[in-house]
């Protein structure tokens, strides 16, 4: 049995530089450190060693989130001039080494390295299908009832898809025919040449930047803060392109399916898994939850909130920037209750229990603020599960907190993601679902009242965020069929039905 719900929200990087001694790996290395918010259950990178490497690719890999911990020994045997790196997110099924990317096999076009950040939605599907062609999985986990029983990796169906062309370019577009799901990839060959692409739907973001010396693509242009980098954010790439780039420049080729299907940049990115110093597709992430705060802060005044016995409390790092608009909105002054212990983000731990754990353990209490002003509007970018919301009201109402009211940015969640690369697992865990009566989500979460924005209103906050238009977009302004809604409306942009996403039958 082949479970299909193994997940990729993960984080993306490749260079490529102009000259033979450019130091690859060391830069791939740096960029990924600035994706760490993207994934930290491992990370690796594949770098090309040049026309006289045996294999021209060589792969190194570690567990945990990128640090320093690859030796200079590793770092002089990854002493190419190309390079492809990867953030990995704890999935629910594929863990340990093996399941790291990027991936790296030879195959028809000869050594080939991919990294993959979304989701094949039908890849379980593929997966059988080629299983009983002959093909071979190396992220599969062999047991003594099934030869792949539960961690065939999506990423790898897309990699052997692409592998049974002799060219890449044409792999990529056969393979793209033949997957359905979100994706931003980047493919290197056994040249040295990278393959940077994006679902034609541009589900996942994936931008370029540049400076005299080479070209990196990334998830997100935060990276390119980087002092070490050196490089400048050049553009976000236009969805069902192949932007083709090596020491002699750039080329691009269209995927089959571009301009034929409608734009539909992932909603979460902006209010969750984006960093908040990025753009994505030239909305400003940080500009849109102020903006969406600001919408939560016109709900509170419409419920008589925004009193001088309150104040606004930010969950740390994830409410900062809502809790910011809503204090302007709002004029209710911007406290902290809360102090963060750790930069691990609770959501994408692959256990309920970890999950659970980290909520409690993850914050401090400021217990002076609390007795100061026990009367709180508590800001938060989302409540999925709840885990974390449900944790932090017990712990305050316990150190003194009066009154305590819930405001969520995102509206709430009600399906699984089939091609994000977003870990919601089934609809069932989501607090939504599980409390669909408003009296009982607000006992769940311990509140006084649980407040949500609205669709429109982030579309709103979207459009007042926008700091550039893409060449690419015909229309500047952003609507709602402009972006994918499938976890919060059950509208996608494949328009596909519920029993065509979530096969009992696995």
């Amino acid at each position: 049995m082949l479970d299909p719900w193994i997940r990729e929200e993960c984080g993306v990087a490749a260079i490529v530089g102009k000259e033979k001694h450019y130091p690859a790996a060391r830069m791939v290395r740096e960029g990924m450190r600035y994706l760490g918010h993207r994934g930290h259950d491992g990370y690796g990178v594949v770098t090309f060693l040049g026309e006289d490497g045996n294999p021209p690719l060589t792969r190194a890999v570690k567990l945990g989130p990128v640090g320093d911990d690859f030796s200079e020994s590793s770092y002089r045997r990854m002493r190419g001039s190309s390079a492809v790196g990867h953030n990995r997110y704890a999935t629910s099924n594929a863990r340990g080494k093996k399941s790291l990317q990027p991936l790296m096999d030879e195959l028809g076009p000869g050594y080939l390295s991919l990294a993959h950040n979304g989701t094949i939605e039908n890849g379980i599907a593929l997966a059988r299908r080629m299983l009983e062609e002959g093909e071979r999985f190396t992220t599969g986990r062999a047991t003594q009832h099934a030869p792949y029983e539960t961690t065939v990796s999506d990423s790898e169906v897309f990699l052997r898809l692409i592998g049974r062309s002799d060219d890449v370019v044409t792999g990529i577009q056969k393979a793209s025919q033949t997957v359905r799901g979100g994706y931003a990839a980047v493919v290197m060959d056994q040249q040295g040449v990278l393959y940077a692409f994006r679902d034609p739907r541009g589900i996942k973001p994936l931008c370029m930047g540049r400076n005299e010396d080479a070209v990196g693509v990334f998830s997100e242009n935060v990276v390119f803060n980087s002092s070490n980098l050196r490089m400048e954010f050049d553009q976000d790439l236009e969805p069902g392109v192949i932007y083709r780039m090596s020491r002699d420049g750039i080329d691009t080729f269209d995927l089959p399916d571009k301009g034929k299907v409608p734009y539909a940049g992932c909603l979460f990115e902006n209010v969750y898994f984006g960093h908040e110093g990025s753009t994505i597709d030239g909305v400003s992430v940080h500009g849109v939850r102020v903006a969406g705060g600001r919408m939560l802060g016109k709900k509170a005044k419409e419920m008589d909130l925004a009193v001088e016995k309150y104040v606004t409390v930010p969950i740390p790092f994830s409410g900062m920037s809502w809790a910011e608009g809503f204090a302007e909105e709002t004029g209710r002054p911007f406290t902290s209750f809360l102090h963060r212990q750790r930069e691990q983000r609770s959501f994408i731990l692959d256990r309920d229990e970890y999950r659970k754990r980290a909520a409690i353990e993850k914050f401090i209490l400021l217990r002076e603020a609390i007795s100061q002003h026990p009367y709180a509007l508590v800001v938060d970018d989302s409540g999925v599960r709840g885990n974390v919301s449900r944790q932090v009201a017990r712990r305050l109402r316990d150190a003194g907190v009066k009154e305590l009211h819930y405001f969520f940015g995102f509206p709430q969640v009600i399906a699984a993601c089939p091609w994000g690369g977003i870990d919601m697992k089934t609809s069932n865990e989501q607090m939504a679902n599980a409390f669909p009566q408003e009296e009982d989500l607000r006992k769940f979460l311990k509140a006084d009242s649980v407040t949500f924005n609205f669709v429109g209103d982030l579309v709103a906050a979207m459009n007042s965020a926008l700091v550039r238009k893409p060449p690419w977009r015909k229309e500047k302004k952003i609507e709602l069929h402009d972006l994918c809604t499938h976890c919060i409306s059950r509208m996608n942009p494949f328009q596909l039905q519920e029993h065509e996403l979530y096969p009992t039958d696995t």
